[in-house]
C-alpha cells in the first residue's frame, strides 16, 4: 500500500504494479521469488469466480475513478501486468482475467477503459479484439497539425494548447494507446506514421525535467516512448545542430554514436529573443526548450482554502530564542467531492525548526500519512482533503537568531494536479 502498515489494507492495483516491477527487474539483479508468489497468491485471493478483481484499498489519485476504480479497468490493469512480467495466457489467473475482459469489451465506452483493454489484448496475442478496440478510439482521436492524442474529455485544439499543462490521466491514456499500436510483430508505414503523430504530442508534454505531470503517467509514457524507440530507431551517423541569436549567440551541438545519450545543454543569454535551429547531418536528435520564470502565488484560488495563525510568543526579550504555535485550518472546495492526496508545505521562517516531537504529533491526527521535515521546511502527506475543515497545530522553535524576519508561506496542493493550490503567509508574532 502507498504508506506501508499505516494502512489498514493492502491495494491492488499497487500489488499488481510492484508485482510486475520485481519481475521485470529479475533480469537484473536479485529479487526474492517468495515475495512475487505471495504477492500473487494475495491478488488471486482477490479474483472474483467472474476472473474480474475486487478493489481492495485506496488509491490516493482520484483522477483514475472510472480507470482503475472500475473493475474492468483494474482487471485489464493486473492481467496486462502479468503479461508483461512473462506470465502466458496459459496462466491461470490471466486466463480468467481474460474471459471477464472478454465480456466488457462491447460495453466499454470509456476511452481510457478501451485503451487500457486494447494494450492487454495485444499483450495477449488476441488481434481481432484488439482491432476493434483501436478502431473504437481512433473515431475519438483529438488531431492538431501533425499530432495525435486521446483525452477523456475531448476539446477542439487550439494555440493555447501548447502552454496547458494536460492532465495526468491524457498522458497515461495516450501512452497506452501508442503501447497498444506499437505490440505486434510487425508494423506497416502506415502504422509507424500515425505511432510517430503519437509521439509528436507525448514528446510536446514533458516537463523541463523530462518527466511528465505526475508519477504514473510518467511511468506509462516512458514506457511508450521506450516501445516506439526500439521500433523506429534507425542507427544515427552524425548530427551537428546549431543554436544561433540575431544577438551573435551560436553554440553548435555535436550528437554522434558516442555520445547521443547524454544531454547536453546550453543557458540562452538573451530573453526575450530569437533564436534558429539549424541541423546538418544524418540521424534523428530530440531538441527542448525550457523557459522558467517565478511568479507571485495566485491570489484567488478556488480549489483549496486555507488559513495560518500563530501563538503568541514571549517577545519581551528580543534577543533570545523564543517558540510559537502555527494553527493551520484546510479544506478542499473544488468541484469534485474531495482532493487526491494532498500535501501541506509550511515553510519555516529563518532561523525556526519544528519542535522536537512534531513528526509524532501530527501522525496522531486525522488524514496524516506521513510527515517529512527538513532544516527550512515541514511536508504533511494528507489522505485526502474534503469540504471539512481539518486544523493542524504545532510548534516551532528558533534555534538561530535571525533580525528582520521575512514571512514564510504554508501551501496545500494536490500532489497529482499541481494547479490546485492555495497558499498563505505568516510572520513572526513579534514582529
Amino acid at each position: 500500500s502507498a504508506f506501508g502498515q499505516r494502512d489498514e489494507d493492502g491495494n491492488t492495483w499497487l500489488t499488481a504494479f510492484v508485482t510486475k516491477c520485481f519481475g521485470q527487474a529479475q533480469k537484473f539483479l536479485f529479487v526474492d521469488d517468495k515475495n512475487i508468489e505471495d504477492a500473487l497468491k494475495w491478488m488471486a485471493g482477490n479474483q472474483l469466480p467472474s476472473g474480474c478483481y475486487a478493489n481492495v484499498g485506496k488509491l490516493f489519485h482520484t483522477a483514475l475513478k472510472g480507470g482503475v476504480d472500475d473493475e474492468i479497468s483494474l482487471t485489464a490493469y493486473i492481467t496486462a501486468a502479468l503479461l508483461e512480467m512473462g506470465k502466458t495466457i496459459d496462466d491461470q489467473m490471466v486466463g480468467q482475467g481474460l474471459w471477464c475482459l472478454r465480456n466488457s469489451v462491447i460495453s466499454a465506452t470509456n476511452p481510457y477503459t478501451q485503451a487500457l483493454l486494447a494494450y492487454t489484448f495485444s499483450l495477449a496475442g488476441e488481434m481481432d479484439i484488439r482491432n476493434i478496440l483501436l478502431k473504437k478510439l481512433d473515431q475519438q482521436a483529438v488531431i492538431s497539425g501533425e499530432s495525435t492524442h486521446w483525452s477523456q474529455k475531448p476539446t477542439q485544439p487550439s494555440d493555447a494548447s501548447l502552454w496547458s499543462q494536460p492532465q495526468a490521466l491524457d498522458v497515461e491514456l495516450t501512452a497506452y494507446v501508442l503501447l497498444a499500436q506499437l505490440t505486434q510483430d510487425s508494423l506497416s508505414q502506415k502504422e509507424i506514421a500515425k505511432a510517430t503523430s503519437i509521439v509528436a504530442w507525448l514528446a510536446k508534454q514533458r516537463n523541463a525535467y523530462g518527466g511528465f505531470s505526475s508519477t504514473q503517467d510518467t511511468v506509462v509514457a516512458l514506457q511508450a516512448l521506450a516501445k516506439y524507440a526500439t521500433t523506429a530507431y534507425v542507427p544515427s551517423e552524425e548530427v551537428n545542430l546549431a543554436v544561433k541569436s540575431t544577438e551573435n549567440f551560436q553554440r553548435t551541438f555535436n550528437v554522434q554514436s558516442a555520445n547521443r545519450l547524454v544531454s547536453q545543454q546550453e543557458a540562452l543569454p538573451n530573453i526575450p529573443g530569437a533564436y534558429t535551429l539549424e541541423a546538418s547531418g544524418q540521424g534523428c536528435v530530440y531538441v527542448q526548450m525550457v523557459l522558467r520564470y517565478n511568479i507571485l502565488p495566485p491570489k484567488n484560488m478556488e480549489t483549496f482554502r486555507i488559513t495560518v495563525k500563530t501563538g503568541k510568543a514571549r517577545c519581551e526579550q528580543p534577543t533570545s530564542p523564543r517558540s510559537f504555535t502555527l494553527t493551520i485550518h484546510t479544506s478542499y472546495v473544488g468541484s469534485r467531492s474531495s482532493s487526491n492526496m494532498a500535501i501541506v508545505e509550511v515553510k519555516m521562517l529563518s532561523g525556526f525548526s519544528p519542535m522536537e516531537g512534531t513528526k509524532q504529533l501530527l501522525l496522531q491526527q486525522p488524514l496524516v500519512k506521513r510527515v517529512e521535515s527538513g532544516t527550512d521546511k515541514l511536508n504533511i502527506y494528507l489522505e485526502e482533503l474534503s469540504k471539512k475543515t481539518q486544523t493542524y497545530t504545532f510548534t516551532i522553535s528558533q534555534s538561530v537568531l535571525v533580525a528582520n524576519l521575512k514571512p514564510a508561506t504554508v501551501r496545500v496542493y494536490d500532489y497529482y494536479l499541481l494547479d490546485e493550490q492555495a497558499t498563505m503567509q505568516y510572520s513572526d508574532p513579534c514582529k
